[in-house]
């Protein structure tokens, strides 16, 4: 196992290793599966999906599971990554205003382009206007990972 997993281990069996799995699951929003996975098996830190990180790392306060925000380092940075969205966004919707007039570039826009994607993009902009605590919920409970363009 890797230094993380016997940290995480370690931590597991002092919280909850008198306690039911039921439990650790409860309150981590993690399947069995998956924790029981990196108790037991090697895994790549790298290859955990943030989401995990995080909820790991709200439950445990290990630093091994701490994700670091670019955007929460700079207000410099900050202010660069919303401007960058909004060209980007506007950008975007004049590109998708030439898809009205021309059926077959929107058939080969939908081939290309995976429509889970799209929902998630979809859902991300509506959770970007709620309240901030459900925003946090919703990162949460939405571990969709970007299937990518097809060719």
């Amino acid at each position: 196992m890797n230094d993380w997993q016997l940290e995480f281990k370690a931590w597991y069996d002092e919280h909850y290793g008198g306690k039911q799995q039921t439990e650790f699951v409860r309150d981590s929003g993690l399947a069995r599966s998956t924790w029981k996975a990196y108790l037991l098996h090697p895994v790549d830190l790298s290859k955990v999906s943030i989401k995990t990180k995080t909820s790991l790392y709200k439950l445990t306060g290990l630093d091994c599971f701490k994700v670091e925000s670019v955007v929460e380092n700079s207000d410099v940075k900050q202010s660069d990554l919303v401007k960058q969205t909004v060209i980007a966004f506007y950008e975007l919707a004049q590109k998708l205003e030439n898809f009205k007039v021309s059926p077959e570039l929107r058939e080969q826009l939908t081939e290309r382009l995976p429509k889970m994607d799209v929902g998630r993009l979809t859902a991300l902009l509506h959770a970007v206007y709620k309240p901030k605590d459900d925003f946090d919920q919703w990162l949460m409970i939405s571990g969709y990972v970007y299937q990518g363009a097809r060719k």
